[in-house]
């Protein structure tokens, strides 16, 4: 999550309409509402009636790296986030949790990818560059253990 805003935030944006409207901080939510909804379709077909008969669990997502003022907006049902502790008791105290918030959101996804495109930032060049970037964050990041 952090680290796709990070990218669409660095980017420059070509303001449009009357406004200086602007992506800052909100693509990794669009795509986590997408990807809720992508979860929930993919487990109303009936190859998934299938798998569940024989005893498969529906798959959980796990949302990493969300900043405070995400928490709150990234809670539903088998999903779990992953963040240092800091980042939990800053929203504990800052973010009012009201629960399943990614459910039927799947049209803000796409309205605020939709704004995105219209600023001139593809999610496929982000994505693309987040990809070929990350083996070498992840170099950087591994600490072996002592």
């Amino acid at each position: 999550m952090g680290l796709l805003d990070a990218e669409v935030n660095a980017r420059p944006a070509a303001p449009y309409g009357t406004g200086q409207e602007t992506a800052h901080g909100t693509a990794a939510l669009a795509v986590a509402r997408r990807i809720y909804r992508a979860r929930e379709e993919r487990l109303g077909t009936d190859w998934w009636r299938v798998l569940r008969a024989a005893g498969a669990m529906p798959p959980g997502l796990l949302w990493t790296a969300p900043g405070p003022g995400r928490v709150g907006a990234l809670v539903e049902w088998n999903t779990a986030q992953a963040a240092p502790p800091e980042v939990f008791e800053t929203a504990a105290r800052q973010v009012e949790l009201r629960g399943d918030t990614l459910l039927n959101a799947h049209a803000d996804g796409q309205g605020a990818l939709a704004a995105l495109e219209a600023l001139r930032i593809r999610m496929a060049d982000v994505a693309r560059t987040l990809e070929a970037a990350e083996p070498d964050r992840l170099r950087r990041e591994w600490r072996p253990r002592p």
